[in-house]
């Protein structure tokens, strides 16, 4: 029993089948899914065909919270969609914590110092192309037809910051069960 879930992707991999089995649970219940792109710093699909993947697969529509700057070797960090901040990816041992480097503007000339040109002209032009897809739709979320999509990499506690602060916003509270009598 549980009120949310989260779903954990491999960026290279897509939905598996057990996620398809485990989201057959949560649509039984609309179980709300919140939906966590793991291993950025590795190369993998392209977020627009990872997302049209999920959609596909588990027929729920995705709605990116964050988005991958780069990929793999190339992998730079996020653009956080509701904060609108740059978070810089900075690579730490297991067990360390990040130190966030934040960039509050990506119109700002700062960006091509940290991404170079041709990664800040992408960044904006990816950002542009999400802002012609569907927003956040908090009830269709509780109701299990919208996930938001958050990208990262968990191992180096990248990108996690991000969806822990939407879940806690979002998710819904424990709600009452009914007890057993014996």
């Amino acid at each position: 029993a549980v009120d949310s879930a989260l779903m954990v992707l491999d960026n290279a991999k897509g939905v598996e089948k057990r996620t398809q089995a485990l989201m057959d649970v949560c649509r039984l219940r609309d179980t709300p899914v919140i939906t966590f792109a793991n291993k950025l710093d590795r190369e993998g699909l392209d977020p627009f065909d990872l997302m049209q993947n999920v959609e596909d697969t588990l027929k729920i529509s995705c709605v990116p919270m964050t988005w991958p700057i780069g990929m793999g070797r190339d992998f730079e960090g996020v653009f956080d969609l509701v904060s609108r901040q740059v978070v810089f990816y900075q690579p730490s041992e297991r067990g360390r914590r990040n130190e966030r480097v934040v960039l509050n503007d990506i119109a700002s000339t700062e960006l091509e110092d940290y991404l170079g040109a041709e990664l800040s002209e992408k960044l904006r032009e990816d950002v542009e192309l999400l802002e012609a897809l569907d927003v956040f739709d908090e009830e269709a979320y509780l109701a299990g037809l919208q996930t938001p999509v958050f990208f990262g990499s968990a191992i180096n506690n990248f990108g996690v910051k991000e969806l822990l602060d939407q879940f806690v916003d979002h998710a819904p509270p424990p709600q009452p069960r009914p007890t057993l009598q014996r």
